[in-house]
């Protein structure tokens, strides 16, 4: 049922690694093992495929959203990977830091620039507990950023900037957002 929904388990199930006498990709005796992914993240996911409860369905916390969206990206489930990112438009405030840090996690990259732009271009200081969530490296860039707009006469970053210091290059999907 897997191999319906995902290019991932389609690959994993047909490959051609069995040798004679061995078993079937994803048998007891030869167990498909999912790099990356935490058993009680890919239980979660299981419930979105298989509610237990259908008139509960899709009441999930905002972590649960997350390892939702993360299982489907990495086992390549566009549709629940969609509904995930529908639900985080819709229903989920997220700061620049969590667009950041998710956008990452989950391959998001229409989040990435305005989220990077907007940590460059705000008045506060990065936080101690943004800085641990975004890493050193990102950190570093935006305060680099935020230093070079503190010493020119520009009200704001360029998109331009915010590509080449962060190595992201998609548009994003709103207009007031197109890289000039």
């Amino acid at each position: 049922l897997l191999e319906l929904h995902s290019p991932f388990f389609v690959r994993e199930f047909t490959s051609p690694r069995l040798g004679s006498g061995q078993c079937r990709m994803g048998s007891e005796v030869n167990p498909l093992k999912l790099e990356g992914i935490q058993e009680g993240d890919f239980e979660i996911f299981l419930e979105v495929i298989y509610p237990r409860d259908y008139s509960n369905h899709g009441a999930f916390t905002m972590e649960q959203w997350v390892s939702i969206l993360i299982v489907a990206t990495k086992l390549q489930f566009p549709s629940i990977r969609d509904m995930a990112l529908r639900h985080f438009d819709a229903e989920v405030s997220l700061t620049a830091v969590d667009h950041i840090v998710l956008g990452h996690k989950a391959d998001i990259e229409k989040w990435l620039l305005p989220a990077y732009k907007e940590l460059c271009e705000r008045e506060e200081s990065i936080t101690l507990e943004e800085g641990r969530q975004l890493g050193v490296d990102d950190v570093v860039r935006i305060m680099q950023m935020r230093d070079k707009l503190s010493r020119s006469a520009s009200p704001g970053c360029s998109w331009q900037d915010i590509q080449e210091k962060f190595g992201v290059y998609p548009i994003p999907d709103f207009p007031d957002a197109i890289p000039r």
